[in-house]
């Protein structure tokens, strides 16, 4: 066959055995409540209820409510845009057109022969026209209202 004598053939094969069997008793879980009490008592495993990991969820939750409350600071709410520009139009429908314009934009770029990596930029910009528009509307708005306060102070 291969040429490995019987008592080659042998070692191997408890080797094998002696491997499987230690593999078999390293990895297989441990069954009974009492060794699963032993485990969290001598420290390789936690319990749910230990001190340690509730003073951490609750840690995970208040960073978690920071984290959202810093991103909802940076994220405009469109409503109060609107109202302070006097814009009667719905946001939806501004959307819409923002999204016409942009396809008109890549459209042309892409009939003008305009490389593919760089049609999108014409139409990202013609997307962003309709809620410059709206930004500029309540730009000038607040100016307005606010030329008489010094006056008035």
């Amino acid at each position: 066959m291969l040429g490995l004598s019987p008592m080659m053939l042998l070692l191997m094969i408890g080797t094998i055995g002696v491997a499987g069997a230690a593999l078999f008793f390293v990895f297989r879980g441990s069954g009974s409540k009492a060794a699963s009490r032993l485990d969290v008592l001598v420290g390789k495993k936690r319990s749910d209820s230990t001190p340690e990991l509730l003073l951490k969820k609750s840690a995970f939750e208040a960073d978690k409510n920071k984290l959202v409350e810093i991103f909802h600071g940076l994220i405009p709410n469109l409503s109060k845009i609107f109202e302070q520009a006097d814009c009667h139009i719905k946001p939806s429908s501004l959307a819409m057109i923002g999204i016409v314009l942009g396809i008109l934009g890549v459209t042309g770029s892409w009939l003008a022969k305009v490389p593919l990596f760089l049609a999108w930029l014409p139409g990202l910009v013609l997307f962003m026209v309709p809620f410059a528009w709206v930004w500029n509307k309540r730009r000038v708005r607040l100016k307005t209202f606010a030329a008489p306060l010094p006056g008035s102070l």
